[in-house]
């Protein structure tokens, strides 16, 4: 049985750490992971029901997309790089300059060669960020790509979001391979997700105001920056996907220690099982990565 702090094995001891992670957890990831795309934040919270568990297990999409911003390019709309080998590379991109009375640069973005959307700049933000729209319209949700539940703090609140890899990013002709992402419910609609420091890592950049253009110019490559990253991000993204896969070993053998045979425990241990599974492949995936890259072995230390 659960009490309110943990799950309770028999003889009443009580196993802690699952507490935090029992049904409320799992709820609150299946009904992110089956979110109705571009659903207004705060909104539309339902019931965790057997059917959500089936469609979860089968990783099939939630609902049919309605047209929106988000679109699939055509091959010959897909943007390319203008390569001048007399100077650096430069890209400019026009942004919009606004989000309501808020000043933002929010510009266009192609994730995986082939789907546009609008997305906000900020150096601040550590890595990617993608609503579930846009997971939905690039495949995402019902691949067999490695997905991994992860919490995400805004605003001073934590939600579920899931950890992935996106094959390319690119943005006006600059463009970056293999950017971690995280997917979560839409955080503005204005925008359909964030492009940071992962991406701005391999160049230099700057606003032009007046034209309302970001000009990116291309990084020169360097030795020490294997695959177009420093030690830093390497050695932290190595720990990052380690601990995530580590932290659901955890909580694996919690739930598979209680003496229970219920629906409630038998479904903790799937979902647990599975994303055991999905951080082990991801984590393999930045392996391999990094292999192709021969990146130090040191610098994979986890």
């Amino acid at each position: 049985m659960r009490d309110g702090g943990g799950i309770t094995r028999s003889g009443g001891k009580k196993q802690n750490g699952c507490g935090a992670w029992g049904l409320a957890f799992l709820a609150a990831f299946l009904s992110a992971t089956l979110a109705v795309a571009g659903e207004p934040e705060g909104k539309g919270s339902r019931t965790f029901t057997d059917e959500d568990l089936r469609r979860y297990e089968r990783a099939s999409p939630a609902q049919t997309l309605q047209e929106g911003r988000v679109k699939t390019l055509p091959k010959e709309e897909i943007p390319r790089r203008v390569v001048d080998p007399q100077k650096m590379k430069r890209f400019q991109v026009p942004y919009k300059p606004f989000e309501g009375s808020v000043r933002r640069i929010i510009i266009p973005v192609t994730v995986n060669g082939r789907v546009a959307a609008p997305m906000l700049l900020d150096t601040g933000a550590p890595g990617m960020h993608l609503s579930y729209e846009l997971a939905e319209k690039l495949g995402i949700m019902s691949s067999s790509e490695a997905k991994v539940v992860v919490p995400l703090a805004i605003g001073g609140r934590t939600s579920m979001a899931l950890l992935t890899i996106i094959d390319s990013v690119d943005v006006g002709g600059a463009r970056d391979t293999f950017v971690p992402a995280q997917i979560s419910a839409p955080l503005s609609k204005e925008f359909d997700g964030i492009i940071g420091l992962d991406f701005l890592g391999n160049y230099s950049m700057s606003v032009d105001t007046n034209r309302k253009v970001v000009i990116f110019e291309e990084l020169p490559a360097r030795a020490e920056k294997p695959g177009g990253h420093d030690e830093q991000w390497w050695r932290a993204t190595f720990r990052d996907f380690a601990e995530r896969r580590r932290a659901w070993e955890r909580y694996r053998e919690e739930v598979y220690e209680v003496k229970s045979d219920s629906e409630e425990i038998r479904t903790l241990r799937s979902v647990a099982d599975r994303q055991v599974r999905e951080a082990a492949d991801l984590l393999g995936k930045l392996n391999r990565y990094a292999s192709e890259f021969a990146v130090p072995m040191h610098w994979r230390e986890n």
